[in-house]
């Protein structure tokens, strides 16, 4: 990787094709005037009638020099987005205008793929020297290189769909990316080196958080750009987003992926982001779950357990975590599965999850690690109340003692995360309730706080609906009993009936609200 001889290489090429490459600072703003005008020669139409009338009839080698002068400011222009040139914006301007200008001349003899990419490299490299102020470029940009497909009768390929995306389009706008060659707990360190990459992995981590960021509190509103499709079906959107995910953990073997299927040759794929492609997956088993999906949640749990190397190398407990909470929770879904070998899987998630809160002590985790936290410790919770709910155990009897003390735990670092993320404040009212339940405790104050947790969760409208939501909220009109000490039994109120000091009931069925502890 010797990049500075790269670097002499590529302007040597130049020289070679007639176009040296400006040695002074005077040279470099003319260069970028003049290139500038000739790019709004282009917009207009006006370059071409110039080459109509002037360019003769046999001007291949013309076209060919512009070919490949183009595609050799375009490999500057990506080394220098990766800081291996000068960091003056002035030269990176210089670099895409020349890049585009002599494209757009040659574009006939340039494939389709390497003409698009070099419409989105410029793109990066007008969103890097003008951040922010000049969208209308990107956007225009950004529209040139779907044009250049959809002119062709092309197929997009997988690792840029997301480009084409609302979504991608806004966060490629921002510019919310950066070019670190280290890998990270949710994605690895691009092969390629293709800026292009770094933005794709940028936009992988965005999309991950915002997607578990809305399974594990529903009543979080969603993404400004998820929200353009809330006609839809919430749920069908995140799934939507999850296969977006995944497509964009994709590559094509072959460079010309869409010259590959015009030839009706077979185009092989390759996962060029494993560790994403994964947490992808567990985001997909927990929204099945979370729809009562049980047969679409079976067929993906192959991809939960192909476990990625990179994690195994990774010196991080939080993917641990969420993989044993994962084989806990999915025991749940087992009726052959034993009490004792669930409960140790939840042991060890647990101990995991904290050791993961531990390791970000005293930094500010981020709210993609505190998402998973919350959604492992989340199938946990769920896991052990099913073991308690399944085995019938009595409040008074030693079994019970096992499955309570783990859940105490989980519950105190589920706490723990509701300073971060207050929206899980009825997710924690509830599981509290639950050890009431297993504990025994005073069934009085047990009912006040699942009067006051129902009313809480019927004020936030839920962007997820589940399978059977309706069934979960008539427990405010179906018994709510349990075997408390001197075995006395609880029954909450009908709904409708009003007790003194209390608030009337909804007469309507709240919205559709998220996971409730079962």
């Amino acid at each position: 990787e010797d990049y500075p001889s790269s670097v002499s290489h590529l302007k040597l090429c130049l020289t070679a094709l007639g176009r040296p490459f400006p040695c002074s600072s005077i040279e470099l703003v003319i260069g970028v005037v003049w290139q500038f005008i000739r790019q709004i020669s282009h917009f207009t139409g006006i370059q071409r009638a110039i080459n109509a009338v002037l360019v003769p009839k046999g001007h291949s080698l013309l076209m060919e020099s512009s070919r490949d002068a183009a595609l050799v400011y375009q490999k500057l222009q990506q080394l220098h987005l990766l800081g291996h040139l000068s960091e003056s914006k002035l030269e990176r301007v210089y670099l895409s205008l020349n890049a585009l200008n002599l494209g757009e001349e040659a574009k006939s003899l340039i494939p389709i793929e390497e003409m698009a990419e070099l419409y989105l490299i410029s793109a990066m490299s007008f969103i890097s020297c003008f951040p922010r102020k000049l969208y209308f470029v990107t956007w225009y940009l950004l529209k040139k290189a779907r044009k250049v497909y959809i002119s062709n009768n092309a197929m997009i390929p997988p690792t840029l769909r997301w480009l084409f995306d609302p979504m991608g389009q806004t966060f490629f706008r921002n510019g919310n990316w950066d070019y670190s060659r280290e890998g990270t707990v949710f994605s690895s360190v691009p092969n390629s080196m293709n800026p292009l990459c770094f933005a794709s992995r940028g936009f992988r981590e965005f999309l991950l958080e915002k997607i578990a960021l809305t399974i594990i509190s529903p009543s979080m509103e969603l993404d400004e750009n998820i929200e353009y499709r809330r006609s839809y079906s919430a749920g069908l959107v995140i799934t939507n987003c999850i296969q977006l995910l995944k497509d964009s953990c994709y590559v094509t073997e072959s460079s010309r992926f869409s010259s590959a299927l015009l030839s009706s040759k077979p185009v092989s794929l390759r996962q060029e982001d494993r560790v994403t492609y994964w947490w992808a997956s567990v985001m997909a088993v927990a929204l099945a779950w979370l729809l009562g999906e049980e047969e679409k949640a079976e067929k993906l749990y192959q991809d939960v357990e192909d476990y990625p190397k990179e994690l195994m190398n990774l010196n991080h407990p939080l993917p641990s975590a969420v993989l044993h909470s994962f084989r806990a929770r999915k025991c749940c879904f087992n009726p052959t599965a034993m009490p004792g070998p669930t409960l140790r899987l939840c042991d060890k998630a647990g101990a995991l999850v904290k050791e993961s809160l531990n390791y970000s002590l005293y930094q500010m985790p981020p709210p993609l690690v505190q998402a998973f936290q919350v959604l492992s410790i989340d199938w946990c919770l769920s896991t052990r109340k099913h073991v308690f709910e399944s085995n019938k155990m009595d409040c008074n009897s030693s079994e019970v003692y096992g499955v309570s003390e783990g859940y105490r735990e989980d519950l105190r670092c589920l706490r723990r995360l509701l300073h971060h993320i207050p929206e899980i404040h009825s997710k924690v009212n509830l599981y509290e309730i639950t050890l009431r339940l297993m504990a025994g405790a005073n069934p009085v104050k047990t009912q006040q706080m699942l009067d006051r947790s129902l009313r809480r969760r019927n004020r936030f409208a839920s962007v997820i609906c589940t399978k059977g939501s309706r069934k979960i909220f008539h427990l405010r009109q179906d018994s709510v009993s349990y075997r408390g000490r001197g075995g006395l039994v609880v029954r909450s109120r009908p709904r409708g009936r009003r007790v003194a000091g209390s608030r009337p009931d909804s007469t309507e069925d709240p919205p559709c609200m998220g996971p409730v502890a079962r």
